[in-house]
């Protein structure tokens, strides 16, 4: 398997590529509530929008919760939602290894074994050199758990670089240079036996009120970025058929 990436500036290049060709971006602020009665977003800086379709990425439960006056089934089927919760753990390590070597030169890793915190273990600059300087290596560490229960930074950051020292991806001589802790609430969409049936009745009560869901989260489904931009260019073309 063969992926393009950008030789500079990661995976926000595709966004800043996009970004040349829309006006009108308000950076830093989101969206608190959505009166879907009225047609109107109200954003963080108490900016009051009104709208005639809304297109939403964000996750499906936050969506719905910046939502008044639920109909009784749909805030139901709100509640039959389920997802797993992500800490990604961003890593600068200094090491003695050459470029590209880190971790045996694997682009990422997964561990299913038990007596690892992580699941999966991904080394930036073995994809890309340039994302880390001369003399060290750049890494993304993923930990799952449910929501609302964010593992300890400093005791997880510790059992963290214990399990790469073991499983050989790091060697005690390496030194983190920087830890960046991001949490991901909603990060994997779990498809147990509720959320075909509640995503049904949601979705149908949001497009009747002019709101497309849609993406990884908005969707509320497992899929990649590529998929995220055909859902948008798809929206797009829907809604400008839907002015002729």
């Amino acid at each position: 398997v063969y992926f393009y990436y950008p030789a500079k500036g990661g995976s926000q290049a595709f966004v800043n590529a996009l970004l040349k060709k829309v006006k009108n971006i308000r950076c830093g602020e989101s969206a608190v509530s959505v009166n879907y009665k009225k047609k109107q977003v109200e954003t963080s800086s108490g900016t009051v929008i009104d709208y005639r379709n809304l297109v939403s990425t964000q996750p499906l439960p936050e969506l719905l919760a910046s939502m008044k006056d639920l109909p009784a089934p749909v805030a139901d089927a709100a509640q039959r939602l389920n997802w797993n919760s992500v800490l990604c753990l961003n890593l600068g390590v200094r090491t003695a290894r050459p470029a590209g070597e880190t971790g045996c030169g694997n682009h990422w890793i997964y561990f299913p074994e038990k007596e690892y915190v992580f699941y999966r273990a991904g080394i930036y600059s073995n994809i890309n050199p340039a994302m880390a300087p001369k003399g060290c290596s750049s890494f993304y560490i993923e930990i799952s758990h449910r929501p609302g229960k964010k593992p300890g930074i400093k005791d997880i950051l510790k059992k963290t670089r214990e399990g790469l020292v073991k499983s050989a991806v790091l060697t005690d001589a390496d030194s983190l240079e920087v830890v960046n802790a991001l949490d991901i609430p909603c990060a994997y969409v779990i498809y147990d036996a509720h959320r075909k049936k509640a995503l049904d009745v949601i979705q149908k009560f949001l497009l009747q009120h002019g709101i497309h869901s849609i993406g990884r989260y908005g969707a509320w489904k497992y899929s990649f970025m590529e998929e995220s931009l055909i859902d948008g260019e798809a929206t797009a073309h829907a809604l400008a058929r839907s002015k002729r």
